[in-house]
C-alpha cells in the first residue's frame, strides 16, 4: 500500500458543550486515528472560533494553514437572506424542549466553520480530504449503543469516488455529520452546505416541503417516541423496490435539524447516491 497524502480539516470549537476535556481527548483520538498513521502523510488545516486557543491549537496540530476568529453573528446575514427562525418555531416552544440547542445560527456557525477549514486546503494535491470537529471521537464514544457516530473508522485505501460518513441506525432521518472523508472533488461540494442552507431555511423552500410533506427514504413514525422501531429501518440501504412507499411527514419545527438538512443537501448536490457508511 502506498503512502496517502491526506488533508485533515478541523473546525468549530475545541470543546463541546457536554465535556470540558473533549478537545484534549479529541486531540489524542485524532493522533491515534489519523496523525500517527504510518501509511499517511497528513497536512492539517483548521478554522477555530476561539482566538485565545490559537497558540495551543498550533502547538498541537502544526497546521499548514489556519484561521482563528471570534464567533461570527449570523443574525444579520439571516435577516438579509430572508431567514427567520420564528417561522419554524410557530406553535412549538423550542426553548422548553430537548431541541433547545437546535437553532439556525448554530447550524450556520457549524457549516461556515467547516466550509472555511475546507477552503484553506484547496485540496487538489490530496488523495483524501477529511472534515471533522476538534472533539472527534468523544460525543458518544463510551455510550452503550449499536453505532458510535463520533468515532471514525478511517481507511485511506477506500475508493474515494464515494463519500464516507458514520454508520448509524437513523439514516431515515438523516446523516451523522460529525465527520466525512472523500476525494477533494466530493469534499469541495460538501463545503457548499453553508451556502445552500439559506435557501433551505426560507419559508416554503423545497427542503421544507420535503421534510413536512414526505421525507424521502423514510417510514412514518411517532415523532416524539424514541422507541418506535420504524425509525431504525435505514430505508436508503435497501433495494429501491423494498423501500417504504409511505413516508414520514415531520412537523415544521423539525426542519431545524442538521441531520435532516445534510440528507437533503447531499441529494441536491449529487452525493446522496455516492454515500457510503463505515
Amino acid at each position: 500500500k502506498t503512502m496517502k497524502k491526506v488533508a485533515l480539516c478541523l473546525h468549530g470549537y475545541f470543546n463541546n458543550r457536554a465535556d470540558p476535556h473533549s478537545g484534549m481527548n479529541g486531540y489524542g483520538y485524532i493522533c491515534e486515528t489519523v496523525l500517527d498513521r504510518e501509511d499517511c502523510d497528513v497536512d492539517v488545516f483548521f478554522h477555530s472560533w476561539e482566538p485565545d486557543k490559537e497558540k495551543q491549537l498550533c502547538e498541537f496540530y502544526q497546521p499548514k494553514d489556519f484561521v482563528c476568529e471570534l464567533q461570527k453573528d449570523f443574525l444579520p446575514v439571516m435577516e438579509k437572506e430572508g431567514v427567520d427562525e420564528s417561522y419554524f418555531n410557530h406553535g412549538f416552544n423550542r426553548a422548553a424542549s430537548k431541541f433547545a440547542a437546535c437553532k439556525i445560527p448554530s447550524t450556520l456557525s457549524f457549516l461556515f466553520s467547516r466550509r472555511r477549514s475546507l477552503g484553506l486546503c484547496s485540496g487538489g494535491e490530496y488523495d483524501v480530504v477529511i472534515t471533522a470537529r476538534f472533539d472527534l471521537g468523544q460525543r458518544d464514544r463510551y455510550q452503550k449503543r449499536k453505532y458510535h457516530v463520533s468515532t471514525m473508522d478511517f481507511d485511506p485505501n477506500l475508493d474515494m469516488k464515494y463519500l464516507y460518513s458514520s454508520m448509524w441506525d437513523q439514516l431515515n432521518a438523516g446523516f451523522a455529520d460529525q465527520w466525512f472523508f472523500s476525494s477533494w472533488e466530493n469534499m469541495s461540494k460538501l463545503a457548499m452546505a453553508y451556502d445552500y442552507a439559506f435557501d433551505a431555511f426560507k419559508p416554503g423552500s423545497d427542503y421544507e416541503k420535503a421534510v413536512t410533506e414526505g421525507w424521502f427514504d423514510s417510514q412514518p413514525i411517532d415523532n416524539m417516541s424514541s422507541a418506535d422501531q420504524r425509525q431504525f429501518s435505514n430505508e436508503m440501504l435497501k433495494d429501491i423496490s423494498e423501500r417504504s412507499v409511505e413516508l414520514m411527514k415531520y412537523p415544521l419545527w423539525q426542519c431545524i435539524n442538521n441531520h435532516l438538512y445534510y440528507k437533503w443537501f447531499l441529494r441536491e448536490i449529487g452525493l446522496y447516491d455516492k454515500s457510503r457508511f463505515v
